[in-house]
């Protein structure tokens, strides 16, 4: 019997807390993701290896991300401790560890056994848990990731081959073409100058529409209004006219 597919889903995690449990290079990466999704993170480990101490030491005061640390060992199997971990009052440094408080926990210390222990506990108390000593990731899996501009390409092997899946995201990135990711950033741009000009809100209020409403763009309108090419000879100034232009279209 076939498994059943999972469901893909891109998470706004910045400003919202999430828990990281263990210290070591697979913990330093998914720490190190969150924060560059603009999360709070905390790390509950007894040491902290090289690189993630690094990150927690050379984090920016002004950054949207931010990481701290509790000193603390979690022992495999003990079920009341991974209990307490989420539901007490009395960890230093943090007033209220309630399981609502997190909008994701990622195990990831050097024991398996742990780790799935912990995604259990949590899981059977409604925490979405990334268990990643699990091939599947757990209840929640992490795809191989790159991102360009406004542009995020994900790949999943559903746990049957990370390496395959690293394989096809690096093929994908090589394949996307620069002038499309700076297209985006342009039509970015000249969507958010429409959406602040008073001729813009002029317009959605007559048509009964919130002034920053989500306009949707025609996107094969853009590929043949010659703008890519426009971007792929240097003529920026003349593609964010066509994109202007199709925007108009799009929005009539």
């Amino acid at each position: 019997m076939a498994a059943v597919p999972r469901y893909p889903v891109m998470l706004d995690l910045s400003g919202r807390r999430c828990l990281v449990i263990g210290g070591g290079a697979v913990a330093h990466r998914k720490v190190r993701g969150l924060v560059e999704a603009g999360a709070h993170v905390t790390v509950v480990a007894p040491a902290l290896g090289a690189a993630l101490a690094e990150l927690l030491e050379e984090q920016a005061p002004e950054a949207v991300g931010t990481v701290t640390w509790i000193e603390r060992r979690v022992d495999s199997g003990d079920r009341g401790q991974v209990t307490d971990l989420v539901d007490s009052h009395d960890l230093t440094g943090l007033a209220d560890l309630a399981p609502a408080r997190w909008a994701l926990v990622v195990t990831a210390t050097d024991d398996a056994g742990l780790n799935a222990s912990v995604a259990t506990v949590l899981g059977e108390m409604g925490v979405w848990v990334v268990d990643a000593s699990s091939p599947t990731g757990g209840a929640v899996s992490t795809p191989a990731v790159h991102r360009a501009g406004p542009v995020s390409v994900a790949v999943s092997t559903s746990g049957v081959s990370p390496g395959a899946a690293g394989w096809l995201r690096d093929q994908l990135a090589d394949a996307l073409d620069p002038a499309v990711i700076e297209a985006l950033e342009l039509l970015e741009e000249v969507m958010a100058e429409r959406r602040e000009s008073p001729a813009a809100s002029a317009s959605a209020y007559d048509h009964g529409e919130p002034a920053g409403r989500f306009v949707r763009v025609d996107w094969k309108r853009v590929l043949d209004s010659g703008t890519l090419d426009d971007i792929r000879h240097g003529l920026r100034a003349r593609a964010k006219e066509r994109l202007q232009a199709c925007l108009s279209s799009s929005s009539d």
